[in-house]
């Protein structure tokens, strides 16, 4: 069921009919669907942050 859009819906393109989308299902598109990479979250950077600790002693904290 199609919902109605107002004015205030940016959510899909003004004039877009959904009933004209390409019918995934069919034609080759599962598999090349199958065949895509799955990237999730952010690429892993070159050099990457390493994490540590220090300790230090209470007079260098106080000055």
């Amino acid at each position: 069921m199609r919902r109605p859009m107002n004015e205030n819906d940016g959510s899909a393109a003004r004039g877009f009919d959904p009933d004209t989308a390409p019918d995934l299902s069919k034609d080759g598109w599962p598999e090349k669907f199958g065949k895509a990479p799955v990237r999730r979250g952010r690429p892993p950077k070159a050099r990457p942050k390493v994490s540590t600790t220090i300790r230090l002693s209470q007079e260098v904290i106080d000055h």
